[in-house]
Parts: structure tokens; sequence; C-alpha cells
């Protein structure tokens, strides 16, 4: 098992012609930015939740593919 970080390359809309930034394993381990793009952190409070700026919310990671392995039981 391989493990994997991207955090720096991101966008914010799906566009399906990108090509893929990664190519992974069944079982592999991509750990992306999450999803208020780096502004709730553990020290967070809620009154820094009431200031998310929502234009920055969801940032998409480029695509990746995921290489399936199929077992066959006979």
């Amino acid at each position: 098992m391989a493990i994997y970080t991207i955090h720096a390359v991101t966008h914010s809309k799906w566009d399906n012609s990108l090509s893929p930034l990664l190519t992974v394993k069944d079982g592999d381990v991509v750990e992306v930015r999450e999803t208020s793009n780096g502004q709730v952190t553990p020290s967070s409070t809620a009154q820094d939740l009431v200031k998310l700026d929502f234009s920055r919310i969801h940032p998409l990671t480029e695509p990746i593919v995921v290489i399936l392995h199929r077992y066959s039981i006979f």
C-alpha cells in the first residue's frame, strides 16, 4: 500500500478535460485538501465557522486514476 498527499493542486469545478494527476492501485491511500480549503483547523472555534468564505469551499483535486484488482474464485 502506498500513501500519497495532494494539497497544492486543486480547482473549483469538475472538468473532464483535465489529465489525471496521479494513478494509484486499489488499497492505496490518497490524502487531499479538506473541504473548507484550509479555513477550518483543529483549533477553529464556532465563531470561526460563522466567518467561512463559502467561495473557497469544496476544492477539487485533479483527477486520480484508480487501478482496481479483480479476483476470481473458481
